[in-house]
């Protein structure tokens, strides 16, 4: 799965105009490869609730995960 995450290092969040006009000095893609576990397409989300909530504290993994990451790359400025 590609994990992709894009960040906006200014002090706040650039509006649409602002990104298709150019006037982002810089913006940070970060691309990340990761392995999925088989079991988690092997599931029933629908019908298995212990599967939906493993399903949910992966995704609540990955959240954090990239919050961090997003942290990170703030800060490197």
């Amino acid at each position: 799965m590609l994990d992709v995450t894009v960040v906006y290092p200014g002090e706040r969040i650039p509006g649409f105009w602002e990104l298709i006009s150019g006037q982002v000095p810089r913006v940070i893609v970060d691309i990340r490869t990761r392995r999925l576990d088989p079991a988690l397409w092997r599931g029933d989300y629908q019908n298995d609730p212990a599967f939906r909530v493993q399903m949910q504290d992966w995704v609540s993994r990955l959240w954090d995960e990239k919050d961090r990451r997003i942290a990170e790359l703030r800060a490197e400025r």
